[in-house]
């Protein structure tokens, strides 16, 4: 069963509240019109988290999950981290539960918020980098995999172009972290 809707997936709410928390984090509709329910007492209980893109984002995300939590990293270049385990994409994937994608989505040329834009033609982010991320996961996944991607993307392509690619055995969920260029 795949959830894809938004819910908060902020490593600071699961840092600040215990185990015995029943603050309802996210309730949306699944494929077949199924209600999927997560709440936060659950999500407490994280033991394995992977992060697919331990970059500018995902390393500074991976590191606060693992003042709690064992958490692995992969990325494509060479990362170093003294709380996260770099490892290998197959290690990551059959080892976290709960899977982040952090991988970059660049956009096009001129579309970057530092001059209006809202007068051009739209334009998406680049995909390629989360389809490689899904695919991995369906490649090397042994198990159901919650899947979070926390990169940024336009409304409606999580449903358009990634939740078709995704096994049917995982949970899909998107979060997006917004970060400012050059933070």
């Amino acid at each position: 069963n795949l959830c894809v809707n938004t819910i908060t997936l902020d490593p600071q709410v699961f840092l600040s509240h215990g185990a015995k928390s029943d603050k309802l984090l996210y309730h949306g509709r699944q494929r077949h019109a199924k209600s999927c329910i997560i709440y936060l007492k659950e999500l407490t209980y994280m033991k394995n988290i992977g992060f697919i893109g331990i970059g500018k984002l995902g390393l500074d995300c991976a590191e606060v999950f693992a003042e709690q939590h064992t958490v692995r990293g992969y990325d494509i270049y060479p990362r170093t981290s003294d709380s996260v385990k770099v490892c290998d994409i197959n290690e990551l994937v059959n080892q976290s539960e709960w899977i982040f994608i952090a991988v970059p989505t660049p956009h096009q040329e001129g579309y970057d918020g530092s001059v209006p834009s809202s007068h051009m033609k739209p334009k998406d982010f680049g995909h390629d980098a989360v389809i490689d991320a899904i695919k991995n996961i369906n490649k090397y996944a042994t198990s159901p995999k919650k899947i979070v991607l926390i990169s940024t993307v336009l409304p409606g392509t999580t449903r358009r172009k990634f939740f078709p690619l995704l096994d049917p055995q995982h949970q899909f969920l998107y979060n997006p972290y917004l970060i400012a260029m050059g933070s």
